[in-house]
């Protein structure tokens, strides 16, 4: 077999919830926090059109790049949100996990490098384990929010640096970049002549500060890539509609590798993307009130426990404790904690080496009675394995 797709590692999400849902079929009643996937449903408007489309008889192929309606869409919201309307051949619509892939291969060969935060979105690095392009990780900093100081992407750039990942809101920390941070690492990206992708899959989810985009300097025509979905920000994540921004080469050039592997995506789904985008529904105002209120009492809640130390996130929907025990590690934790008392978190070294000694809590689709009854769950787990540290038990 191909010794390429030996270094496939996958989403450890994925298979967490594989394993909380068999215990589900068991009659265990499982609190899931592994999944970010909200619980709020898709976009009416999102449905009707992708319905209408299906009884239209819209269900062939379609142009790789993507429907030329969903593309202008996307422009449009570009327009809105970050200031500037890109041209309809730097758009690619595509799968936001697929992006990642795409950008990495069309511009990375093996052997070369990519910086990444540290913790980081694991498909960061599945992409770059099986490629053979190897990852310059930048340690996030938690006692600033987990920002991710240009010095230290500086100290991480060499000469086979080709692409530099920056990714605000964070997944997994919830963390947001300053405008600072964002803007001395574009001009790094600049000077030493590599691309930048800015995963902005959260940025209409950020609560505290604004959403800072390094995507206005060169209005991505020049090395800036922006990576966008709708799958947290419309509430849309099992319809897998993402897209790209980027300069006009570097599209063409993913969208050809799409062609190869998808032909394209389906058209009905676009429909119902551009319904979406263009309807007057302010599906992020309705959603960020409520994700407030998750945060705020899940956070408070986790920061009172023993052995706890959890920042508050200022974006997306995820919170990124810190857990000091003597002898539990985050993957040893985290499966006590799903066999004691069935509450399902990430570990956070699944997200790289930065993420050791942290887990992740997604607050999704986690009303509050759900985070209330966690709460009371995670007592009982922290009374155990914890307070007996302070006894000397």
């Amino acid at each position: 077999m191909a010794t390429m797709t030996d270094g496939l590692l996958g989403q450890p999400m994925f298979q967490l919830m594989q394993v909380a849902d068999e215990m589900a079929r068991n009659g265990r009643d499982v609190l899931h926090f592994e999944i970010g996937d909200l619980d709020f449903g898709s976009p009416p408007v999102a449905v009707d059109a992708a319905k209408l489309a299906l009884d239209a008889g819209e269900t062939g192929y379609a142009d790789s790049r993507g429907l030329r309606e969903m593309r202008e869409a996307v422009a449009a919201r570009v327009e809105a949100t970050l200031g500037f309307r890109p041209a309809l051949g730097q758009i690619l619509v595509s799968p936001a996990n697929a992006v990642i892939d795409y950008v990495v291969r069309c511009v990375a060969d093996p052997g070369e490098e990519v910086v990444i935060p540290d913790p980081c979105f694991p498909t960061y690095l599945a992409v770059l384990s099986y490629t053979g392009v190897r990852g310059r990780a930048v340690q996030l900093d938690f006692d600033a929010g987990f920002d991710m100081h240009p010095d230290r992407v500086a100290a991480a750039i060499t000469d086979a640096t080709k692409l530099i990942v920056l990714n605000s809101p964070s997944n997994p920390t919830g963390g947001c970049l300053t405008k600072e941070s964002v803007r001395e690492i574009a001009r790094l990206a600049a000077a030493r002549d590599c691309l930048l992708l800015s995963d902005e899959v959260y940025a209409s989810l950020s609560y505290d500060r604004p959403h800072y985009s390094p995507a206005g300097i060169d209005r991505c025509r020049e090395r800036t890539i922006v990576l966008g979905s709708l799958s947290k920000s419309m509430a849309m994540a099992g319809w897998r509609l993402g897209y790209a921004i980027g300069p006009e080469p570097l599209i063409e050039k993913m969208s050809l590798l799409q062609e190869t592997i998808l032909s394209c995506l389906p058209p009905f789904i676009q429909r119902g993307g551009v319904a979406a985008l263009t309807s007057s529904d302010a599906v992020t105002e309705r959603i960020l009130p409520p994700l407030r209120r998750r945060r705020d009492r899940l956070v408070a809640g986790l920061a009172a426990l023993p052995g706890v130390e959890c920042a508050v996130p200022n974006g997306a929907f995820y919170a990124f404790p810190r857990i000091d025990h003597p002898t539990l590690n985050d993957v040893e934790y985290a499966l006590r904690l799903l066999s004691e008392e069935a509450i399902c978190v990430v570990p956070g070294s699944h997200f790289g080496p930065g993420g050791a000694g942290f887990v992740r809590f997604s607050y999704s689709a986690a009303p509050l009675e759900n985070i209330e009854a966690a709460l009371e769950r995670l007592g009982r787990f922290h009374t155990r394995h914890f307070e007996r540290l302070r006894s000397g038990v």
